[in-house]
Order: structure tokens, then C-alpha cells, then sequence
């Protein structure tokens, strides 16, 4: 267990700087500016900020792996966020550190899961994101220099809780993160397996040889149902308490959850509950929408026959004149001394149900374990009541409650204090905001603010099926106006040829040939018709060099415009096959690109146009695209002079010779085709 931004961070960086294979960084945000670093400054010769680590280790070792996931985060949470936090990430950075928005949730729903899994064999789960004003060290002193945001303004004492693990527990962290990176990431990833050990020394393990568990919270989709294991976690390990509770949590709003409590506490008089929340939610929205939930909540546990043995308290420092309240962030619950979870998931409606979260649990199978779970609480404790870890740990073993040593040992630098109810307000506006902001299934997006970078609200299929007719049919309109129509004429090479060749003599005719070509990409015009026509016109060599230049000309503006309209249309039109057939084209790269341009799949225009909505490389695709059109641009130009012959005056001889050529580019091209996928499955 690692506690408070600087314990984490600082461990992070010695696995960061240890990873040899793949890295997966998941976040509900990741700030490109975050300070990965202990409590002193590194001397490991990297860098601190985090976009800059991860540059220096991807350039150091072009055979890892990095991908980062984040929230496509709503308009609700912009001002909180690094914007563009894609672009801040991503830009200009290695080819083989790739950054994805993740929006593949309900509208009104977002990412919150925190995991950071690398080389498969160790992962970090917890309450804290990669992003900016979530460092701070144990001591949480108020006037703490390095507590300072990328602006250089200083932000409130925060606490914070963070898990390591290693083994089977990573590896299927590992398999959750590519999980999530599938469905709303195009790019390739690496499969699951475990290389070295980036265990951050020299810290030592809490906990050997023990199962852990993974919990979930997860939407429903068209395609999944709704995931509800950390909310089911909670409940019965509540259920089975005994003797102690010991809860620190962002929020207490989910009302199902205290009644829990209040129910086991009422069924053993000997339970005790200490329940440690920040004093304040921090800022306007949050305030409006979990301060009325959390007074029921409070009310709740407030009872007559069970409020003398509950403790809802906030942590403080104090130094000199100044106090100033410490922000709990950690999401943790210990019972019996015997469970112990941690992970993303606060205690209010949204983490039981409508967000996407992970959590971790473990449960003492032997005395020595339920001994160091007990020492976390201890440490827990000790540092939010400024002790010794001993002091509580001889306290209970002399028979003393833990609540009556809570009630007695604040000092006059540390303390916890009971949360007063006068820093709720309930007014009855608040229930409103509170219904959307904290809603138990995802919001219907009619009733939210919409998803910043275009999330809208999951159509059923016949609105794809519907959609994909319309594109496919305006494609084929195209098709059928060039061969059917009067526009057909244009398609006969000959005809084309002879205006062109009419421009020939002039200055322009070079600019006109290309310009043709641009023109002929936009419009979905054959493009075998231009490279055909080029060559009658300026004759093989001279039609061969500018059919190679207008045709890469073409392909390059239909990947840019592919490039601007971006994958989302795509994903409406194809749903969750596009990341498939996407990832299958990342994998292949140059070969990907030569198959789509020899193989008659598609026009010309639309083969160019989803490689630049995909996640093919603009290098990758020019390659492939002058390998893919080079044999059509070579045979048909370089057999120009039989093409005149053959219209101009019909032959079986000519006939014969025009077959034979074209049967030997077709052999060419197959057996290109049959060494790519021999390449391609090596």
C-alpha cells in the first residue's frame, strides 16, 4: 500500500524507468505536465514531468510499448482538465507511445478506473490519476513548497491511497486494461506477458502469497450488461462485520451503502464504525451534487441506538496560525482487520453503478496476515493523528476502542474532527443537480450536458444499419453516374485521352493532369480511367511519371480528408467491428495499405479515405500506397502505345498481345499479394 501522492509517484518512476516491454496508463485524467517523483528530486538522469518520462523511455527502448487512456471527459469537468489533453500527450511524441480518448460508455457516464500496468508483471490501482495537484507527502505540512501545480500556485494537504501488486494480479490487470483499450482505442497493442521485474525497490511487500481480488463497475451497453462487483463487494463484506470498520472515502452518498452499515450495526452492538471523509466537497459542483446525499447518508448513521458508535471525521493540520483541512481522495475500507479493499470507486451512486471502476481486495487467510492488514490501519490512522504507529496498536491490545483513542489523541499539529452536519447545505435545488450529476444508472443524454468530443446517445442498430445504406449507397450513385449516365463518356480513356492531349502543348498541361486527378478523388472517379488516359495523352515514360505523381496526389488528399473527418463517423456507420478491422491495418502497416490498393475492395477514394480515419501512419500509408499503385500505373502507361493501336485500329493480334499483358500484371500482382500475407503471418 502506497499512501499519498509522493510514496506513489516516486515508486511509479522506478517501474516506469525498469519497463522493457508495455506499458498501459489508465486514467479518468493523465495530465502530460504531472511531476512523477518521490519525496526528493530525481537523480536518475530523466526527466520529471510525465509527457517527458515517457518520451525518454520510449526513445531509450523503441521495442516498448506505451499506451495511454483517459476520459473523453465531459464539458462539465473542462476547466479541470489539460486542454487538449490528446494533443498535450500525443503530439510529437515517439511512434510507439500512442494516446487514446476513451468514450466507449453511456453518455453521462465516464472512465474512472486509475491503473497503471506494466511489462504485465506489476500494477498500480488506487484512488489517484497521473494528472496535476495529487502530489503531497505523508507530513501534509500547510506550507509545503512542493505542493504547487504546473502554474506555480499551491494547493490544499491531499491523501491519498494507491496499491502495487505483482504476479497473477497484474497479469489480469494487464488483461482488464487491454480490455478497455479494445473497445475504444483502434491502435495495435502487445499480448499479455509477464518480462522482468519493475517491482519498485526498495519498497517492501505488505502482503505475500495472498489472493486478490478484482472488483468492477461497469455500465450496460448494447453489448455488455451492467457490472455491479464493487457495490456487491461492499455490501457483504458489511454484512459479515464484526468488531470494526474503518472507511476512508472521497464521498458518502450512496445511500444503500450506509443503510448497510446502520443495518450491521444495529444487528452487533459491538461493531464500531470510523468513517474518515474530507471536511468540504471541493468546489461549486460538487457541493451541489453530493452534499444532499450525503446528509441522508449521515442522518442515516446518526441514530439514536447506533451514533455513539460511529465516527465520521476530517483530517486537519495545523502549523503555527495556519489550519488547514486535508482532502481525502483514497477510496478504502478495512473490517476485521481481515479485508482490506482499495481501488477507484467512491462510496456515492455514480462508482455503485454508472462509472467504470476497479477495485482490489484481500482477505486474510492466516493470523500473520490479519496482522499486517491491521498494521495499514495502523499507518493510516497514525499519520492523520500525527502518532507513533505504535500508540494505537498498544492501545488495542490492552483491550482500549480504537473510537475512544480517536476521540483523545488529537494534538495540536494533527488531528481528525468530527464532520459538523452545518457544512451540508440541503436545500431542495440540490436534489435536482444531485439526480443528474450522481445517478445510479447512466443519465440519459437528454437530461446531460453531451460528451465534449461528440459522445451522443447509443442509437439501436437499424439507425447503423439505416446510416451505413445511405453511404453505401451514395458510393454506388457515384459508381453508377460514371459508367450508366451521360457523364460516362468521360470514363472511356480514349476520350479523356484526346482532351488531354489537346492540352499537351500547353504550359499547364502538367498542373491540369494533376489537378484532374485531386478533382477525380474527391468525386470517386475511376481512377485506372485517369492513369490510362495520362498515359494516351503524354505518352508511356511522361504518363508514367505524372499518373505515379496525380495518383499519389489523389491518395494523399483522400487520407487527409479521411484524417479530418476522424474515426468516430466510422464507429457510428460499424459499430465496435471498425476497431477490429482498424487494428488489423495498424498491424500490418505498409503491407495493410499495398493489399487494400491491389485487391479490388473498394474505389480508389474510399480505400484512402478510411486508411487516414484509421490508425495507419502517414509514412506507412504513402509507402504502401506507391507500392499498391505502382504495377496498375506501370501496366497501364507502359502499355499506353497498344492501348492507341488498339483503338484506333482493332486487331486480333493486338488483342492477343493486350490480353497477354494483362494477364502477366495480374499474375504479378497475385503473387505480390501472396508474399504480403506470407509476410504479413510470419
Amino acid at each position: 500500500m502506497l499512501v499519498d501522492g509522493a510514496d506513489y509517484f516516486g515508486a511509479l518512476r522506478v517501474s516506469l524507468l525498469k519497463a522493457q516491454r508495455s506499458v498501459f496508463l489508465i486514467g479518468w485524467d493523465i495530465d502530460s505536465r504531472t511531476r512523477i517523483r518521490g519525496l526528493r528530486r530525481p537523480s536518475d538522469g530523466a526527466p520529471e514531468g510525465l509527457r517527458s518520462l515517457l518520451i525518454h523511455i520510449a526513445k531509450r527502448n523503441p521495442q516498448l510499448s506505451i499506451h495511454v487512456s483517459l476520459w473523453d471527459y465531459s464539458l462539465l469537468h473542462t476547466l479541470e482538465h489539460e486542454p487538449p489533453p490528446k494533443l498535450e500527450l500525443d503530439w510529437r511524441t515517439p511512434p510507439n507511445l500512442t494516446v487514446c480518448l476513451d468514450s466507449a460508455l453511456p453518455p453521462g457516464a465516464c472512465h474512472h478506473q486509475k491503473l497503471v500496468v506494466i511489462d504485465d508483471a506489476v500494477a498500480y490501482c488506487g484512488g489517484s490519476d497521473l494528472t496535476v495537484r495529487r502530489w503531497d507527502d505523508s507530513a501534509h505540512q500547510p506550507d509545503n513548497r512542493e505542493r504547487v501545480d504546473p502554474a506555480g500556485a499551491s494547493y490544499e494537504p491531499l491523501h491519498d491511497v494507491q496499491l502495487v501488486v505483482d504476479g497473477a494480479a497484474a497479469l489480469t490487470l494487464g488483461e482488464l486494461a487491454r480490455q478497455r483499450w479494445r473497445a475504444a482505442c483502434p491502435h495495435s497493442y502487445p499480448e499479455r506477458q509477464p518480462v522482468g521485474d519493475p517491482w519498485p525497490e526498495p519498497i517492501p511487500p505488505d502482503l505475500t502469497d495472498i489472493d486478490v481480488g478484482i472488483a468492477r463497475t461497469m455500465p450496460a451497453t448494447a453489448h455488455r450488461p451492467q457490472i455491479r462487483e464493487i457495490e456487491a463487494l461492499y455490501l457483504r463484506a458489511i454484512a459479515q462485520a464484526e468488531r470494526f470498520i474503518y472507511i476512508e472515502n472521497h464521498y458518502l452518498t450512496a445511500q444503500n451503502i450506509a443503510a448497510a452499515l446502520h443495518r450491521r450495526l444495529v444487528e452487533r452492538p459491538e461493531l464500531r464504525v470510523l468513517i474518515v471523509l474530507p471536511r468540504n466537497p471541493a468546489g461549486w459542483l460538487e457541493e451541489q451534487a453530493m452534499a444532499y446525499r450525503q446528509h441522508q447518508c449521515l442522518r442515516c448513521l446518526g441514530g439514536e441506538n447506533v451514533q455513539s458508535r460511529v465516527r465520521v471525521v476530517y483530517p486537519w493540520v495545523n502549523a503555527g496560525d495556519t489550519r488547514r483541512d486535508v482532502r481525502v481522495r483514497a477510496k478504502l475500507m478495512i473490517v476485521d482487520d481481515r479485508f482490506v479493499c482499495a481501488g477507484s470507486a467512491n462510496l456515492n451512486r455514480r462508482s455503485m453503478g454508472t462509472d467504470s471502476e476497479c477495485d482490489l481486495a484481500m482477505e486474510a487467510g492466516t493470523e500473520a496476515a490479519r496482522r499486517h492488514i491491521g498494521a495499514l490501519r495502523h499507518r493510516l490512522l497514525a499519520e492523520h493523528l500525527g502518532l507513533e504507529v505504535g500508540r494505537l496498536a498498544e492501545h488495542e491490545a490492552s483491550g482500549g476502542s480504537a473510537l475512544a483513542f480517536v476521540d483523545s489523541a488529537n494534538g495540536e499539529a494533527r488531528g481528525l474532527s468530527s464532520l459538523p452536519a452545518a457544512d451540508l447545505p440541503t436545500n431542495d435545488s440540490n436534489q435536482a443537480i444531485t439526480a443528474i450529476t450522481d445517478p445510479e444508472p447512466p443519465a440519459d443524454p437528454a437530461e446531460f450536458m453531451g460528451d465534449l468530443f461528440g459522445a451522443g446517445r447509443v442509437r439501436p442498430h437499424y439507425w447503423r444499419v439505416l446510416r451505413l445504406a445511405a453511404v453505401v449507397g451514395g458510393i454506388v450513385c457515384l459508381i453508377f453516374i460514371w459508367n450508366s449516365s451521360s457523364l460516362a463518356e468521360w470514363t472511356d480513356p480514349a476520350s479523356l485521352g484526346a482532351l488531354l492531349q489537346v492540352l499537351r502543348a500547353s504550359a499547364w498541361a502538367i498542373p491540369i493532369v494533376i489537378g484532374v486527378f485531386l478533382l477525380g478523388s474527391l468525386v470517386v472517379f475511376p481512377v485506372t480511367v485517369l492513369i490510362a488516359a495520362t498515359a494516351i495523352a503524354l505518352g508511356p515514360w511522361s504518363g508514367f511519371l505524372w499518373a505515379s505523381v496525380g495518383s499519389l496526389c489523389g491518395a494523399l488528399v483522400s487520407y487527409l480528408m479521411g484524417h479530418v473527418i476522424g474515426r468516430r463517423p466510422f464507429e457510428s456507420l460499424f459499430g465496435q467491428w471498425i476497431h477490429r478491422i482498424d487494428q488489423r491495418l495498424g498491424n500490418g502497416g505498409v503491407i495493410s495499405v499495398f493489399l487494400m490498393h491491389t485487391l479490388p475492395v473498394a474505389p480508389f477514394t474510399v480505400v484512402n479515405v478510411v486508411a487516414g480515419a484509421s490508425s495507419i501512419r502517414f509514412r506507412e500509408f504513402i509507402i504502401g500506397t506507391v507500392l499498391g499503385v505502382g504495377p496498375s500505373v506501370a501496366a497501364l502507361t507502359l502499355l499506353s502505345d497498344r492501348l492507341r493501336a488498339l483503338w484506333e485500329h482493332p486487331a486480333p493480334a493486338e488483342l492477343g498481345l493486350l490480353t497477354l499483358a494483362v494477364l502477366l500484371w495480374l499474375g504479378l500482382v497475385a503473387g505480390l499479394q501472396r508474399l504480403s500475407r506470407w509476410l504479413v503471418t510470419r
